[in-house]
């Protein structure tokens, strides 16, 4: 029997009405190369790869009264047809009407007696293009996984031959539904370790302060300690989500990389660090303490191709109150190695604590808390995440892929999340977040071009560009949340 993992817990237990646990992912295709491509043809290809792929047909089953965590099981009534819909764009069919009609369609949901995804096809772009909006609770798996059941679903020609699923992935079992005797046995017994899981957690984090205190010196290599201040982005979220999207060129972020000798992962934090400054300059002032953020890390090993979860969290400075660009890429770039060197040897953050409770009392913890509490146990003001994707085109049903932005996760208090994807020569960064506490949020995707450009000029002042992007016809064009037109080159 395949019980949701202590990591997933959390995106099952604290969703509410207004806290949405699924991820998102808006996928800009190009039909040039397949005059044929339409929603009946897109249906057809997914129906037919998702066959092979037996977890997109399980479901939930919940223990009563949430004392202990769900099990997998087979939907014995499964159909695509529940899954896969079609709309159309309003005009004119740009990016700021599609990004609208992304967030309108992510603010909805997942019914939870059904496979937990689902997938809209959108029609009316400008130009002979569609797009599509992948809808997938993070309980079934983190952006690695999910990413690769992206490849999977993907081929790299428009017309390829027929092709093999890895057995990790065609050959996943639920192991079958639990008798009403199995579960509650299952779950007194689970009940009964819970002291002695909450208790490792416990000791795993305090254990580098208390050893940092009888050897001075370990406290050099633990992350920059200090609470998250109050930006305008921590408060109160409401039910509907807005969305912004842009690229940046992936030369122009290797070279500023090879530059400074720091991580691809230290260049998009740094850029998110400049956008936000400057966004913070205008909206509220920027506070003289520095912002901070939750960054997922991966435990994922190379040789792991399963659709599950294997990540963790850490906390990470990001210097805003260092006015100096560099100053301040090199201060992430210290902290970020440390933090991930830790939380990939096992050290427990407060994320793994909370995901060791069952899920009533987590549910009745996040009830409980208030956006001001979440601030202070988190040490966060936003999120942001990088995911590797695919060095090469790939295409869906034989439309060539152009872009995929990822739309994530906001919890109550942090109504800000970056998340960025990697693909073909370009990053697309996806900006979710809440409308209210967040206005004019194209201004913070605008934000990250002009921070690639200092950063290139640093790097190589005589070789800098005048743009961070290439043209590309899906992000030829950037509209502002008031309706203006800007004309970008990639």
């Amino acid at each position: 029997m395949l019980q949701l993992s202590e990591s997933a817990n959390f995106f099952i237990s604290a969703e509410t009405d207004n806290g949405y646990q699924h991820t998102a992912g808006l996928v800009i295709l190009s039909a040039d190369e397949s005059p044929d491509f339409c929603f009946g043809k897109l249906k057809a290809f997914v129906d037919e790869r998702l066959r092979h792929i037996p977890q997109f047909r399980w479901k939930l089953r919940e223990v009563p009264f949430g004392l202990d965590m769900p099990y997998w099981v087979e939907d014995q009534k499964y159909s695509i047809d529940r899954h896969v819909h079609r709309v159309a764009v309003p005009a004119p069919g740009d990016m700021k009407a599609l990004t609208e009609l992304a967030a309108f369609l992510y603010s909805r949901r997942l019914d939870r007696a059904r496979p937990l995804w689902e997938i809209w096809f959108i029609e009316g772009l400008q130009g002979n293009r569609f797009a599509m909006l992948q809808k997938l609770h993070h309980c079934m798996m983190d952006g690695q996984g999910a990413q690769k059941i992206g490849e999977l679903l993907c081929d790299f020609e428009p017309n390829p031959p027929p092709r093999t699923i890895r057995t990790e992935l065609s050959d996943a079992k639920t192991g079958g539904a639990p008798s009403e005797l199995e579960l509650y046995a299952r779950t007194v017994g689970n009940l009964a370790q819970l002291p002695s899981r909450t208790g490792r957690h416990v000791w795993s984090m305090l254990r580098p302060g208390l050893m940092a205190r009888a050897r001075p010196a370990a406290a050099a290599e633990s992350p920059r300690e200090g609470k998250a201040p109050l930006l305008p982005c921590n408060g109160e979220i409401g039910t509907q989500r807005g969305f912004v999207c842009t690229s940046v060129s992936l030369a122009d972020v290797k070279r500023i990389k090879n530059h400074f000798d720091v991580s691809i992962n230290d260049v998009v934090l740094a850029l998110t660090a400049s956008t936000m400054r400057r966004y913070l300059l205008v909206h509220g002032g920027l506070p003289q303490e520095p912002a901070r953020v939750n960054m997922a890390v991966s435990l994922r090993k190379d040789d792991d191709s399963a659709a599950s979860n294997a990540i963790t969290s850490v906390n990470i400075c990001l210097h805003t109150d260092k006015p100096g660009p560099v100053e301040r890429l090199q201060a992430i770039h210290r902290e970020t190695d440390v933090a991930k060197r830790m939380a990939r040897a096992g050290q427990s953050s407060m994320y793994d604590l909370i995901n060791s409770l069952p899920p009533f009392a987590l549910a009745l913890l996040n009830r409980a808390i208030r956006p001001e509490m979440v601030l202070a146990m988190m040490k966060c003001n936003f999120v942001v995440s990088n995911v590797k994707g695919s060095s090469v085109p790939m295409y869906l049903a034989g439309a060539r892929i152009e872009a995929m932005y990822p739309i994530s996760l906001l919890a109550n208090g942090i109504g800000l999340n970056f998340t960025c994807v990697s693909y073909v020569d370009h990053i697309d960064f996806g900006i979710t977040h809440d409308q209210e506490l967040v206005p004019d949020a194209w201004q913070i995707a605008e934000g990250l071009h002009d921070a690639a450009r200092e950063y290139l000029r640093l790097a190589s002042p005589a070789k800098a560009s005048r743009k961070a992007v290439k043209p590309t016809r899906a992000r030829r064009t950037a509209t502002r949340s008031g309706g203006s037109t800007r004309t970008r080159t990639r």
